[in-house]
C-alpha cells in the first residue's frame, strides 16, 4: 500500500497435527517524510505470531503473541544553521505493547463441552517527551468452559486472575525540583499514576437458550474485585438480551445490562493505568430495543433506540469549566474529578 507493506505466512507441521502462523507490518510513512525533509520522525509497526500443536484428539497446546509500536519525534527547529537530517530528534510520543497468550484446549469427542486455560504475559509502555514513562508489566490466568446443557442451552462461564506491576519513571536529566503540592511524589505526574500493584479477580456465566423456534434469551452476571494499594472496588454486572422472531422477515430485540470498569486515563495509551481513588468504579446503566427486517435472504435492515447512563465517570475533558479554561491549569489534581452522565 501507500503507506505501510505487510507479510503473512502459515504453514502446517508435524503431518498437519500443527500449524503456525507468523506476519508483520511496516509503515514507511516516517522515511518518506525524511526524504520530504520534513521535521516530523515517525516510526510504526506490529507483528504477530502464532502456533498450535494437536496432542490428542482432544487436547491441544499452543500460543499466539502480537504486538506493536508507534514513534513519533521532531527535529530540532531552533537550530536554523543545522540540516535538518543532522538536527537532534527529540521524542513526542513512543508507545508499544506485547502479548504472549499461553493456551491450552480440551474437549469431550461429541464436543458437548469445550474448556480453555490462558496464561497471558503483557508488557505495556508509553514515554511521553524525554523525561516521562509509564510502565505496565502484566500477568493473567484464565479459564473458560463452553458446556451444551441441552438442545436448546448452552453455557459459557470462565474465571480471571490479573497482577499488574505498574512503574511511573523520570528520566529527565537533571530532575525537576520536587512540586510540594504532591509531595511526598517527586511531582503530581508519579502522584497520579503511582507505581504500584494492582489485582483483579473476575467470573462470568452466559446462559444463551431459546425457548421454541422464535424466542431466544442470554441471561448473564458477571463480577469483579479490583484492589489497587489500600483501595479496592467491587462490580456486580447483570445483563439480558433477547431475540423475538416475528416471522421470516421480523425479528425484535431487546437489552438491559450493567457495567463497570475501573478509572481510566484521559488519553487511551498503553501503560497509562490510573489507580482507584476515593471515586471507586466507573459504571453504566444500559437498555435498548430494535427491529431486524430481513426482505429476502440478501438484505438485513436494523434500526434501534437505546439509552445509557453513566456513573463516576472520571472525564475530565467533558466538563465545560476545564473545556473553557484552554487547559488543565490546576495539571494533573482535576484528571480524578468524577461526573454522571448520559
Amino acid at each position: 500500500r501507500i503507506v505501510d507493506a505487510g507479510a503473512f505466512v502459515e504453514v502446517p507441521f508435524a503431518d498437519g497435527r500443527g500449524d503456525a502462523m507468523a506476519s508483520g507490518r511496516y509503515s514507511y510513512t516516517g522515511p518518506l517524510f525524511s526524504l520530504g525533509r520534513s521535521n516530523i520522525s515517525l516510526a510504526d509497526g506490529e507483528e504477530a505470531a502464532r502456533a498450535s500443536y494437536r496432542l490428542s484428539a482432544n487436547h491441544t497446546i499452543g500460543f499466539f503473541a502480537f504486538g506493536a509500536y508507534d514513534y513519533r519525534g521532531e527535529k530540532d527547529t531552533d537550530a536554523q544553521d543545522v540540516p535538518v537530517a543532522d538536527q537532534e530528534t527529540k521524542t513526542l510520543v513512543e508507545t508499544m505493547f506485547h502479548r504472549l497468550d499461553l493456551r491450552y484446549d480440551q474437549r469431550t469427542d461429541d464436543d458437548s463441552l469445550r474448556i480453555r486455560h490462558d496464561v497471558v504475559i503483557g508488557w505495556d509502555q508509553t514515554s511521553i517527551g524525554t523525561d516521562r514513562r509509564v510502565i505496565d508489566k502484566m500477568l493473567e490466568f484464565r479459564s473458560s468452559i463452553v458446556a451444551r446443557l441441552a438442545e436448546n442451552a448452552e453455557l459459557h462461564a470462565g474465571i480471571r486472575l490479573t497482577a499488574d506491576l505498574d512503574s511511573v519513571d523520570l528520566i529527565e536529566d537533571p530532575p525537576p525540583p520536587p512540586d510540594p503540592e504532591c509531595a511526598p511524589y517527586p511531582d503530581c505526574f508519579s502522584a497520579f499514576f503511582q507505581s504500584r500493584t494492582d489485582f483483579a479477580v473476575g467470573a462470568y456465566a452466559e446462559l444463551p437458550f431459546t425457548l421454541g423456534d422464535r424466542f431466544e434469551i442470554t441471561p448473564s452476571l458477571r463480577a469483579d474485585l479490583y484492589l489497587s494499594g489500600a483501595r479496592e472496588g467491587v462490580g456486580v454486572d447483570p445483563k439480558v438480551s433477547t431475540r423475538t422472531r416475528i416471522d421470516d422477515h421480523w425479528t425484535l430485540t431487546a437489552y438491559a445490562g450493567a457495567s463497570s470498569q475501573p478509572p481510566a486515563f484521559i488519553v487511551a495509551g498503553p501503560g497509562f493505568t490510573p489507580p482507584l481513588d476515593d471515586g471507586g468504579l466507573q459504571r453504566s446503566l444500559g437498555a435498548s430495543i430494535g427491529a431486524e427486517w430481513k426482505p429476502d435472504p440478501t438484505w438485513t435492515f436494523t434500526a434501534a433506540v437505546y439509552h445509557s447512563a453513566f456513573f463516576a465517570l472520571n472525564d475530565a475533558l467533558g466538563t465545560s469549566t476545564i473545556a473553557s479554561s484552554g487547559g488543565f491549569t490546576d495539571g494533573l489534581g482535576r484528571f480524578d474529578e468524577r461526573f454522571d452522565g448520559w
